[in-house]
């Protein structure tokens, strides 16, 4: 880890680069500093390549956070303030970075309270494309009109994760009759996609007992030109096809009796990806990035 006193938000990686964010609070509360970090090596040296500090509005009174997540093209930075004794009654700003070397930052004036925006985006154009955690709703920034389009979707009680694969969004849901379910979303063309191969997955995630939010990622791959889906869990990484679950790899950096939250998984090729979890052993917290290497013929 570049600095064992930053939390981690969300990662990025690449043939070339692994990349981080990272965000440091004071204690107080009264000041948020968001930081990018790159490496070259796979993590073994670290560059700071962005850092930003932001002050509360009323010091001891306001709190303050500030956060950047990844998208194609550089990141987007939401920063969050709220009163103390109030955490209902927060409010955010949005700025647009471009360049993190050449501290290129944009403030994103909108129509619409983006607080309860979730933390995984598709940028196309001028448009950011992400979901309401709260409403359900799909939101579409104009990024340089600060206009705010919104999509409501059908049967969607809660939302419980979603993933971008370009424009297609593949999102987890509890639906109104509280059956875990999935829907393939292309948010450009706004209409779902056929995905009966993603929904069975998710049913299945559902009658296994996983935590739906953070107990197991999975991403889409192409595999003898049929899209299909793989996931990681606590007992490893497996395939799922027309013929269900096929663990692919065991060989994992956590052990089987840890509680691991998995936050982010990029993935750089069929046989590696990154994995950032948290896990808890022996009562002791930590956050870590693992490279996988996958073996196809382990099982």
């Amino acid at each position: 880890m570049p600095c064992e006193d930053e939390y981690i938000v969300d990662i990025k990686a690449d043939e070339e680069k692994l990349m981080l964010s990272t965000i440091n609070v004071a204690e107080d509360f009264s000041t948020s500093t968001a930081a990018v970090w790159e490496s070259a090596d796979e993590g073994y040296h670290w560059k700071k390549v962005f850092e930003e500090q932001f002050v509360s509005d009323d010091a001891g009174e306001i709190y303050i956070n500030a956060e950047i997540h990844f998208v194609e093209q550089g990141g987007i930075l939401q920063i969050f303030q709220w009163p103390k004794d109030n955490t209902k009654a927060d409010y955010s700003k949005i700025y647009y970075l471009n360049d993190f070397e050449n501290g290129s930052m944009e403030e994103v004036k909108t129509d619409y309270d983006m607080k309860n925006l979730g933390n995984t985006y598709f940028l196309s154009a001028d448009n950011l494309y992400g979901w309401d955690f709260m409403s359900g709703e799909l939101l579409c920034l104009d990024l340089k009109k600060g206009t705010v389009q919104r999509t409501q979707l059908d049967d969607v009680d809660m939302i419980l994760d979603v993933v971008f694969n370009g424009p297609s969004a593949y999102i987890t849901y509890l639906s109104s009759a509280n059956v875990y379910t999935g829907i393939k979303y292309d948010v450009l063309e706004q209409k779902a996609k056929d995905a009966l191969l993603f929904e069975a997955m998710i049913e299945e995630f559902g009658k296994k007992g996983y935590n739906m939010v953070t107990g197991v990622r999975f991403y889409p791959c192409i595999k003898e030109d049929k899209e299909i889906y793989r996931y990681i869990c606590s007992d490893g990484v497996f395939e799922f096809d027309d013929y269900g679950s096929k663990k692919i790899s065991s060989r994992v950096p956590w052990s089987r009796n840890e509680e691991v939250d998995f936050r982010k998984a990029d993935v750089i090729s069929d046989e590696k990806i990154w994995i950032y979890y948290t896990g808890l052993n022996e009562n002791n917290k930590y956050m870590k990035i693992d490279r996988i290497d996958l073996e196809e013929n382990e099982y």
